[in-house]
C-alpha cells in the first residue's frame, strides 16, 4: 500500500486528523511538484481531496475545510472547486482569501493555450477579486490578479493601478512586468519601462517578441549600460527568427552605432531584402555603407531611399550625403 493510502487508513473516522492529513499530503504534493513528479503530485493531490472530503462530510460547517478542499479541486482543474469556493465563502463571508481564490479560479478555468477564457467572462472573477480586496488590502496575489483581470477587459487604467500596486507589494510575474513595461514605454517613463521589460525577461527568456522590444528599447533608451543587454537580447531573437526585418534592422543599427558599421551592414542589407519597402530600414542602411565609408554603395543606397520616398523624413538627409558623397 502506497504512503498516501497508509495515511487515509490511520486517519479515518476523526475530522480533525482528516484534515491534519489533508494539509501534509499537500506538502507531499507541493515537494513532487518541484521535483517534476506529475504522477506522484497527483496522487497526493487525489489522497488529500479524499482526506478533507471525509473531514467536510463529518463536519460540515468548517469554512477553512471546506476552503482547502475546494483548492484541492481548483489543483486538479476540476468544477466542483466553484461549488466548494461559493459553500467556504457563505459560512466565512469575511474571508478575503476565499474570495481570492474563487475569482482566480473563474479568472483562469477553462484557459486554452492562448490564453482565452472559455467558461467565464473575467467580470466573473472582478467581483471576487475586488470584494477580496476590500477584506483585506494587503492580499498582494489579489491586486495582480484585478491586474491581469483589468487587462482582458481593456480597462488599462485599472490594469496598470492594479498591476503597480501588487508590485509594490513584492508580488508580480511575467505578464504584469511585460504590461507595465509596454505602458511605461507608452508614456515615456523609460527607466522604468527597461525594468519592468527586463524582470518580464526572466519569465519569457525565449519570446522573439519580448526579446526585440527589451532590445530596441535599450537601444534606443537605456545608454551605455544596457548596450550590452540589447546586443544579447537582439542576437537571441535572430538567432530564433532569423528572417525578421525588425532585429535584423535593430542588431545591424547596434552595430552600427557602437563602430561596427563594416559588421553592421549585411544585416542591414539582409532586412532590407525582407523588407524593401521600410525607409527606415533603408536609412540605416544607407547610414552604415556610409560610416564604413563604401562610397558607392552609399550613394545608391541614399538614392533607393530617395526612390522609395522622395518626400519623407529622411529626404533632406539623403540628397545632403549624395551632394558631399558625389563630390
Amino acid at each position: 500500500m502506497q504512503t498516501s493510502e497508509k495515511l487515509l487508513t490511520v486517519a479515518a473516522g476523526d475530522p480533525y486528523k482528516e484534515a491534519e492529513l489533508g494539509e501534509g499530503l499537500l506538502e507531499l504534493a507541493g515537494a513532487a511538484k518541484q521535483r517534476g513528479d506529475t504522477d506522484e503530485w497527483r496522487a497526493h493531490l487525489r489522497a488529500a481531496e479524499t482526506a478533507f472530503n471525509r473531514a467536510v462530510t463529518l463536519q460540515s460547517n468548517n469554512a477553512e475545510w471546506t476552503f482547502r478542499l475546494a483548492t484541492v479541486y481548483d489543483a486538479l482543474g476540476t468544477l466542483k472547486a466553484l461549488r466548494l469556493y461559493q459553500e467556504a465563502a457563505e459560512l466565512d463571508p469575511n474571508n478575503g482569501q476565499i474570495e481570492y481564490r474563487w475569482g482566480v479560479f473563474l479568472l483562469n478555468y477553462g484557459l486554452d493555450k492562448g490564453g482565452i477564457v472559455k467558461l467565464y467572462d473575467p467580470e466573473d472573477a472582478l467581483v471576487h477579486l475586488k470584494k477580496a480586496v476590500q477584506l483585506d488590502s494587503k492580499l498582494a496575489g489579489a491586486h495582480y490578479a484585478l491586474g491581469v483581470t483589468y487587462k482582458r477587459m481593456q480597462d488599462q487604467e485599472n490594469a496598470v493601478k492594479s498591476f503597480e500596486k501588487a508590485n509594490a507589494m513584492g508580488f508580480m510575474a511575467g505578464e504584469g512586468y511585460l504590461y507595465l513595461g509596454e505602458w511605461y514605454a507608452t508614456t515615456k517613463d523609460y527607466a522604468n519601462a527597461l525594468k519592468m521589460m527586463e524582470s518580464a525577461l526572466e519569465w519569457f527568456p525565449d519570446d522573439v517578441e519580448t526579446l526585440k522590444d527589451f532590445g530596441f528599447l535599450a537601444l534606443k533608451q537605456g545608454g551605455a549600460s544596457y548596450r550590452p543587454k540589447a546586443l544579447v537580447a537582439l542576437e537571441k531573437a535572430m538567432a530564433a527568427t532569423p528572417d525578421d526585418p525588425e532585429a535584423l534592422m535593430n542588431y545591424g543599427f547596434l552595430l552600427h552605432d557602437n563602430g561596427n558599421s563594416q559588421e553592421a551592414v549585411p544585416f542591414l542589407q539582409r532586412a532590407a531584402e525582407l523588407d524593401p519597402s521600410d525607409d527606415l530600414i533603408r536609412y540605416n542602411l544607407a547610414l552604415a555603407l556610409d560610416a564604413a565609408r563604401q562610397r558607392e554603395d552609399a550613394i545608391n543606397a541614399w538614392n533607393d531611399l530617395l526612390k522609395l520616398n522622395p518626400e519623407g523624413r529622411f529626404a533632406d538627409t539623403a540628397r545632403e550625403r549624395i551632394a558631399f558623397l558625389s563630390r
